[in-house]
């Protein structure tokens, strides 16, 4: 089943942030916030080390340009926004929640979605049924849910559907289009995702306040470019 590892990966993600929920209150808000640095952290390391494995900078510019260029013209940040704030409305009742919600709503669907893991894991599990990174990167999300779910609220928790949609999407894409597909193509997206991740890190850091989302049509962008190199 081409699928399973999705399924398995967006469980983990409920799972980790029930989890981080159940105990929230038992975990001081300085250790929180101390534990969220700690992600923020890793998260940025991990976008950096993505991004030296690039072969193709000039490339990576031309599809982060491109495609943010894109992405600030559709306003995807501003409608993402949107949407979680209507989730959040529906079923965030604490006032003290409000605006939380949406903030680790878009965090966790970004951490989760946009690093070389979803993507490569993905593209192998569509093109090969290779399933072992998304299962390693299922483990991460769980421990990374935990920690997101104690510090920023129920929003993790809902990222998990936007991760199915996303991750199921690129392993359904990748099924169909495994004959024209070329690995310059993928390795291309991953290191252009990992400057997204980057920018996430920094975000979560609070050293910047980028519009990450509206980078995300970079990926799309890295692709197209990437099967004519």
């Amino acid at each position: 089943m081409t699928m399973q590892a999705t399924l398995i990966n967006v469980l983990a993600i409920m799972v980790g942030s029930i989890l981080g929920l159940l105990f929230k209150k038992k975990i001081p808000q300085h250790l929180s916030t101390t534990l969220l640095s700690v992600v923020s952290l890793v998260v940025l390391v991990i976008g950096i080390s993505g991004a030296m494995e690039s072969e193709h900078v000039i490339f990576m510019i031309v599809s982060l340009a491109i495609g943010t260029l894109l992405g600030e013209s559709l306003a995807l940040e501003d409608r993402l926004e949107k949407l979680a704030k209507k989730v959040e409305d529906r079923f965030s009742k604490d006032e003290s929640e409000q605006g939380w919600f949406v903030k680790g709503f878009i965090s966790a669907t970004l951490l989760f979605g946009i690093g070389a893991m979803a993507i490569v894991g993905s593209f192998e599990a569509g093109l090969h049924q290779n399933f072992e990174i998304l299962y390693t990167k299922s483990m991460l999300d769980f421990i990374a849910a935990a920690l997101l779910s104690a510090s920023l609220g129920v929003g993790v928790f809902f990222s998990a559907f936007s991760i199915l949609l996303y991750q199921g999407t690129l392993t359904l894409l990748a099924s169909s289009l495994s004959s024209i597909l070329t690995n310059q193509a993928i390795a291309l997206m991953s290191a252009t995702g990992s400057i997204l991740i980057m920018a996430l890190g920094l975000n979560m850091l609070n050293v910047t306040k980028l519009k990450v989302t509206n980078m995300i049509l970079s990926l799309l962008v890295a692709i197209i470019i990437g099967m004519f190199l």
